[in-house]
């Protein structure tokens, strides 16, 4: 399958979710990283609303999540995967004074233990 990189859409026309996403954040500071600031033209809350737009508008192109889209579009649309990792930071957050339970623990525990390790970084 064929993938596209950051720079070679760098010019291009972009709408993608509003910038409260967290795709939003990930595919700007994927850029900033490559060097450029995207070309970003609409953005909107509703993914829905963005296929609507790439309908009327076919010089578009929209950043959307894969799972956002696979199986669920026309067949006039081309879905193409970029090259380049896009990364983003999770955290996992408790109150200090929340009282655990087996299972919670134990996952803390192990996330605790992977991050460490740096299995998951």
């Amino acid at each position: 399958m064929e993938k596209l990189s950051l720079k070679q859409i760098k010019d291009e026309p972009i709408i993608i979710l509003e910038e409260s996403s967290s795709v939003h954040h990930m595919f700007h500071n994927a850029c900033f990283v490559e060097g450029f600031v995207p070309n970003i033209t609409f953005s909107s809350n509703r993914h829905g609303h963005l296929l609507g737009m790439l309908e009327k508008n076919s010089n578009m192109i929209a950043i959307l999540p894969g799972k956002l889209v696979s199986g669920k579009i026309d067949t006039d649309f081309v879905i193409i995967p970029l090259s380049n990792d896009i990364f983003t930071t999770t955290s996992l957050i408790r109150l200090k004074e929340t009282k655990g339970n087996r299972c919670l623990d134990a996952f803390f525990e192990y996330w605790n233990m992977e991050v460490e390790n740096n299995s998951l970084i």
